[in-house]
């Protein structure tokens, strides 16, 4: 498997902080599906540290404990969520094809019990950074969709309405076509193609009642 540069030291072998990372990265994913089988209050920071071989001490000194550990989890999923964003805001596709693509987002994280779970139980362990951070990329995921809106045509029953209520709709139609399967899930969401169909369809629906007729 390739690992670029930084990754390799000079003579053979990992460098140190290649090293540090991935035991990190083990760490946080043991961690999660430990908080989403057993729950967050129920798992011990011992059962963490035998689960992945590490030292209860090393988790203090690195995340604080229990409550860090869960923060370092969620902003992990949060930061991947702001790069998805970004991926879909430089993309060259037109603007229905990155609709779709932010709607197939939207689905993902309102169909993932795991998410579901985790943020919930980090909104219980108030966070005044995690609360920044996850206000920091819900308001950049409203301004790409701002400007996809606006970049569509005008619609065929009279004056446009305002930015923030089209936005608005549009999360209404993604999430509202598809209420019965977010309700009902039972934590295995569907593959990324259900997803992709789903989000297909969310968009379909939106561009045909604001477009003119020809154009949706």
């Amino acid at each position: 498997m390739y690992e670029p540069p930084e990754t390799r030291r000079r003579g053979g072998g990992r460098h140190p902080a290649a090293v540090l990372q991935a035991r990190e990265r083990d760490l946080l994913d043991v961690a999660e599906q430990l908080f989403v089988r057993h729950s967050f209050h129920e798992v011990s920071i011992a059962t963490i540290a035998t689960t992945v071989r590490v030292a209860t001490k090393t988790i203090y000194v690195k995340f604080g404990g229990k409550r860090g550990l869960l923060q370092a989890i969620v902003a992990r999923d949060l930061n991947d969520w702001q790069r998805q964003i970004d991926a879909i805001e430089t993309s060259d596709a037109d603007a229905r094809a990155r609709l779709e693509a932010l709607a197939g987002l939207m689905l993902r994280r309102a169909l993932s019990a795991r998410r579901a779970r985790l943020h919930a139980d980090a909104v219980a362990e108030w966070s005044p950074e995690l609360a920044q951070l996850a206000a920091s990329v819900t308001a950049r995921d409203r301004r790409l969709l701002e400007r996809l809106v606006e970049s569509l045509p005008a619609p065929a029953h009279g004056s446009r309405a305002r930015g923030g209520v089209l936005c608005d709709a549009f999360v209404g139609c993604v999430l509202g076509r598809h209420i019965g399967a977010i309700l009902g899930g039972t934590g295995s969401s569907p593959d990324r193609e259900a997803v992709q169909r789903m989000a297909a369809d969310s968009v379909a629906g939106f561009l045909e009642w604001i477009l003119p007729a020809g154009h949706a």
